[in-house]
């Protein structure tokens, strides 16, 4: 399905239907990857999310 169409949207609110109501709307272009691709881009994050612990210690918790 996104093959055929890359166009995808995700629309995000808080539910809210008073002056607090807020969102966001996020376009663009999908591309899709086999499982081997994905786990290797996610591994590959390793080195800079430790990097970025060390940095900002208690962030990601």
């Amino acid at each position: 399905m996104i093959k055929e169409n890359p166009r995808v949207s995700l629309i995000v609110d808080n539910k809210q239907l008073t002056t607090n109501a807020c969102g966001a709307m996020i376009q663009g272009r999908a591309r899709t990857f086999s499982i081997t691709r994905t786990l290797l881009s996610i591994l590959s994050l390793g080195p800079n999310v430790a990097g970025f612990s060390k940095k900002y210690p208690g962030m990601l918790q």
